[in-house]
């Protein structure tokens, strides 16, 4: 699996993925690499953005703030999607500053769980009921906006779901 995306995995430390589940690193094995071009310098999260639109749930570590990634989880919300975020302290606080408290606050009460954990993950991810999406950050710290790995084979979903339950394990649940 390791050699099939060679040069995606060489550019990233994987330390933040614990050993159970890099002993299954092979369940991402039918996965792609969606790489940024000068055309569409976010290719990944475009695609993420489009997917988003068929999910009945979604599953998110998010270690970055982006607005749009928030509007985009906004749409969901009001769409009924049963979603549960891990945020960073940083990240949460964006995300507090940038959004309307109340309507978080309802959405908390119907169909959004808020995970607040402490420490920064080097990866971004993202899985729902039928993709997975990994995206890392490089070594110096900077996050790697221009390759993303997407599977749809339920091996890859399960890694993401045991990676994700992993970390809301270690999380603390947000209420407002």
């Amino acid at each position: 699996m390791l050699s099939q995306h060679k040069e995606f995995w060489l550019d990233y430390i994987l330390s933040d993925i614990p050993n159970h589940l890099l002993d299954k690193i092979g369940y991402l094995a039918d996965s792609a690499v969606l790489s940024s071009t000068p055309a569409d310098l976010l290719k990944g999260f475009s695609a993420l953005y489009t997917l988003f639109q068929n999910s009945k749930e979604v599953r998110a570590i998010s270690p970055i703030f982006a607005e749009e990634m928030m509007a985009q989880f906004a749409k969901l919300i009001g769409k009924n999607i049963d979603i549960e975020l891990i945020f960073t302290p940083a990240v949460l606080d964006a995300t507090l500053e940038s959004g309307d408290r109340k309507e978080l606050a309802d959405a908390i009460k119907k169909n959004l769980k808020i995970f607040k954990l402490e420490t920064q993950p080097n990866f971004a991810l993202t899985v729902t009921d039928y993709f997975f999406m990994v995206a890392f950050f490089r070594p110096d710290g900077s996050f790697d906006w221009s390759n993303v790995l997407l599977s749809y084979s339920p091996e890859a979903l399960e890694w993401g779901r045991e990676l994700f339950a992993y970390y809301v394990e270690k999380a603390e649940r947000v209420s407002l």
